[in-house]
């Protein structure tokens, strides 16, 4: 005997968790009935879905609510019944399903690039075993969550200065100290940096800002001072190798001594190679660098030395004294660049 389900429902009394029983009545032709016993089987009406408690998300991250691309993100859930189907999709896509036995199973998926950032998303549905389904659970019971973060952390601004008062900082010399500073858009979990080579400690000034302090030596390269910062976000996300400043600034390292060119030392005497009492004699020269400062001596007599387009001039008027000791009159120039 088959009997349709629709038939099964319309009974007088049909409801979640009464039995079914069957009995037969059997009437021969004469018309004579019997009336069976009850059925030694009972079927108990079940129209609810298996219960689905506790539920958890998990990301196999160093940090377990946060995950990143190639992460392995698990739901795990318990029912409380055998299921015969179970289906899951995280972040929208097709996950790997298990039972674990007692009821226990887990969704697994590996996060992808092509993923949307953000709180990552999760459906269960499935069948249980008296064939109810239960489709679209997406909450955790535990208040767990994930979020996506596929996005390399970023500096900005990145800046760079040294302690030399010259040039605004712009150019050091060996024992000057360089100072990178830079801030982070997002909360940072390491940090890395080189400076001319040399691997050095980054500083935490907190609120996402750092400062990288390096003092040179002559042993450095002369030119641009080269740097290196690396940082991972706190998902392990790491960054591009940040190797400029993004505000144009920079500076260069100069351990050269500056030369002087062209030096000259005339009178205004008719004979420019002879000076006599009164002449004013005028001594002349070029760097091949600008410099910062200058001392001159002409008849060991300090004398100032003014600068026009880079050539500097100082004069001396004659004096009876240098008639005197008569010869050959002396100057000295003393001479410092811009680095120091």
């Amino acid at each position: 005997i088959s009997v349709l389900g629709e038939m099964i429902e319309g009974l007088t009394g049909f409801a979640e968790g009464e039995t079914i029983y069957v009995k037969a009545t059997m009437t021969d032709s004469p018309g004579n009935s019997k009336e069976s016993l009850q059925s030694t089987t009972e079927i108990t009406i079940d129209e609810t879905p298996a219960s689905i408690t506790p539920i958890s998300i998990i990301s196999n991250n160093d940090n377990t609510t946060l995950a990143k691309v190639g992460d392995t993100v698990t739901v795990s859930f318990t029912t409380s019944e055998i299921l015969i189907d179970t289906t899951a999709t995280i972040s929208g896509q097709s996950a790997t399903t298990l039972g674990l036995g007692s009821n226990q199973y887990k969704a697994v998926y590996a996060m992808a690039e092509g993923d949307p950032e953000g709180f990552i998303a999760f459906e269960i549905s499935f069948i249980d075993f008296q064939g109810n389904p239960l489709i679209g659970t997406n909450e955790t019971t535990d208040g767990s969550q994930v979020t996506f973060d596929k996005t390399k952390p970023t500096l900005d601004p990145v800046t760079i200065v040294s302690d030399n008062s010259c040039s605004a900082g712009a150019i050091a010399k060996a024992e000057n100290i360089v100072t990178i500073n830079f801030t982070s858009l997002e909360t940072l979990l390491s940090t890395f940096a080189v400076v001319m080579g040399d691997t050095v400690s980054v500083n935490n000034q907190g609120s996402n800002n750092f400062k990288i302090e390096h003092q040179l030596d002559a042993e450095d390269s002369e030119g641009d001072i080269s740097f290196l910062i690396r940082v991972m976000d706190l998902s392990g996300n790491t960054s591009e190798d940040i190797i400029t400043t993004t505000d144009g600034s920079n500076v260069e390292f100069d351990i050269t001594p500056p030369l002087l060119t062209n030096v000259h030392i005339e009178s205004n005497n008719n004979y420019s190679s002879i000076a006599v009492l009164g002449d004013i004699v005028t001594l002349t020269f070029e760097a091949n660098e600008p410099l910062s400062s200058t001392f001159v001596s002409i008849s060991n007599s300090s004398v100032t030395a003014t600068n026009s387009d880079g050539v500097y001039t100082g004069s001396y008027t004659i004096e009876e004294s240098d008639v005197a000791v008569g010869g050959f009159l002396p100057f000295a120039i003393d001479f410092i660049d811009c680095p120091g």
